[in-house]
């Protein structure tokens, strides 16, 4: 019977584990995911750009 409940306590703790390292892993990538898109933003100043012509240019 004492081995019985040290299997569930063990298979509890390991959940445990496996709950904490997903949800570390979801944050890495979130964290990740933020960093990409501040480093890929651009700036312009607004005195550099050219008045409406009326003209579209690819």
């Amino acid at each position: 019977m004492k081995r019985n409940k040290l299997e569930k306590v063990g298979i509890l703790v390991l959940f445990i584990i496996l709950i904490f390292v997903g949800l570390y892993i979801k944050t890495e990538k979130e964290n990740k995911q933020e960093n990409v898109v501040a480093n890929n933003q651009i700036f312009y100043e607004i005195s550099n750009i050219p008045e409406y012509s009326g003209d579209i240019i690819f």
